[in-house]
């Protein structure tokens, strides 16, 4: 076992193997670079709680994680309520699905290219109400120019636009390389007003449920008990690629297309309503 287990994704027999081994684990701490295991294992140190504080090589998100292993209290620093509660209204949460063939499908795209096909988009307004809209591409056409002018009509000029990680971001910019004519409407959303849940957690929170993870599902049922993802037909985002790319397929029957757009319009609207719940429950904890 080691790094390998969780990079580039978590193995699928990792709780088998991890199975019995200690409560929080070292290799729960992110970003661990060799020269620190190296270190943890010579001092046959297996467990966070084990870590002496001045243990050398530890990153400032080390020592958080571990005082908040050892003391079993959350770690909030006051700075991510401030941030959270400056954020102008209204706030939109976006968050794009993207299928990446390996055999482009689409005239004038390239092997393994990031093509967006769905967004969603929840609108937290000045009142405190919340309202939902988002966009599915069903047809068997390049779908990109559509998923910007969509985007560019619900997102208006004004308001942050609250992601998870830097992933939106780069499918803006790329759409605006893609779409020159849209260029100069689609980079201020991602160069002025783009505002990244998952950096502010990464920088300012933690609990000992993440188990290092920061990732939205690793971070969700710490913080929200009655949110999952367990009921949706589409659990991830491999998931919903496949299921595009088989829905425009002329090969699929009408039923079992129809039957595919209602699961990635799903999932799609619970990765941002999760991200509304999670703004919620932080600005809470603050």
């Amino acid at each position: 076992m080691g790094t390998q287990c969780k990079r580039p994704y978590i193995c699928p027999f990792h709780t088998h193997c991890h199975d019995g081994g200690p409560e929080h684990p070292v290799g729960d701490l992110p970003r661990l670079h060799p020269k620190l295991i190296d270190a943890l294992r010579a001092a046959s140190i297996q467990d966070i709680r084990e870590i002496p504080e001045d243990f050398d090589g530890l990153t400032d998100l080390h020592r958080r994680i571990r005082a908040s292993v050892i003391t079993g209290r959350v770690h909030s620093d006051p700075e991510l309520k401030r941030t959270l509660d400056a954020l102008g209204r209204p706030i939109h949460f976006l968050d794009f699905e993207t299928c990446n063939p390996p055999l482009p499908v689409f005239a004038g795209t390239r092997p393994f290219q990031q093509i967006p096909f769905q967004w969603s988009d929840h609108v937290l307004g000045s009142d405190g109400r919340l309202e939902h809209r988002g966009y599915l591409h069903d047809k068997a056409t390049d779908p990109r120019r559509a998923v910007a002018e969509t985007l560019l009509e619900a997102l208006q000029s004004r308001g942050p636009i609250v992601v998870y990680s830097g992933f939106e971001g780069r499918i803006i910019r790329s759409l605006a390389d893609e779409l020159p004519d849209l260029r100069e409407r689609l980079l201020p959303l991602a160069d002025a007003r783009i505002v990244d849940l998952l950096e502010l957690i990464r920088a300012h929170y933690y609990h000992p449920e993440f188990r290092g993870s920061f990732s939205i599902k690793g971070v969700l049922p710490a913080l929200v008990e009655d949110l999952d993802y367990k009921d949706l037909e589409i659990r991830e985002g491999g998931q919903a690629a496949a299921a595009f790319v088989r829905m425009i397929d002329e090969s699929t029957s009408r039923a079992e297309r129809s039957k595919v757009a209602r699961a990635l319009k799903a999932y799609c609207h619970r990765d941002t309503e999760a991200m509304v719940r999670l703004f919620h429950r932080l600005r809470e904890d603050g």
